[in-house]
């Protein structure tokens, strides 16, 4: 599961996208130890759907193709250049940074 420390919006469109969320019960925003981490809601998204997310502080969810589904295509925008955003572990209770490289073309 992962955040990306910015507003977004995602449209599906072809498949079905699978969303789950996951809500952060500590206290300590900026802890990259001791997340308290627990299962909120998971949503199915058709083709044709359009959803949008803020950080508040955190938007943590994990997506994929919804059970049984191949393939899922969706559009994903974001209100930053997505350089580097949080992965989490709800079994360790950690969070970490990942950089992901961009390229020119």
């Amino acid at each position: 599961m992962h955040d990306h420390g910015t507003w977004g919006i995602v449209g599906v469109v072809d498949g079905i996208l699978e969303e789950s969320a996951y809500l952060r019960t500590d206290a300590n925003i900026g802890a990259d130890q001791g997340k308290e981490l627990k299962r909120g809601g998971a949503v199915l998204l058709p083709p044709g759907a359009v959803t949008s997310f803020v950080p508040n502080p955190d938007h943590i969810h994990m997506t994929g193709n919804g059970q049984g589904q191949e393939t899922c295509l969706s559009l994903h925008l974001y209100g930053r250049v997505l350089s580097d955003f949080y992965v989490y572990s709800v079994k360790t209770g950690t969070r970490k940074l990942i950089q992901a490289a961009h390229y020119d073309s």
